[in-house]
């Protein structure tokens, strides 16, 4: 995919990058498409974002399970609120 000249790899490219043993593209992007919808991925990613957007406070220490993640993320976002 490419917006402005910038490329950007899709999902299925990222799947096939990292597991090499997919059998065809399509074979890909469905495996992709469950993995994105495990409870792990979503939280490692909502983990990413908040730190990307400077939600999480600097030396926080990274969560281990799903909980721990939206448990922290709740308490950042009530610390902003306050």
């Amino acid at each position: 995919m490419s917006i402005l000249g910038i490329t950007f790899a899709t999902h299925t490219d990222a799947y096939l990058r990292v597991f090499r043993g997919a059998r065809s593209r399509a074979a890909a992007a469905v495996s992709a498409s469950r993995l994105f919808r495990s409870s792990h991925v979503q939280a490692a990613r909502a983990w990413y974002f908040a730190k990307v957007r400077g939600e999480i406070p600097h030396g926080e220490r990274e969560p281990e399970t799903p909980e721990e993640v939206y448990r922290q993320l709740r308490e950042a976002r009530r610390a902003r609120a306050d």
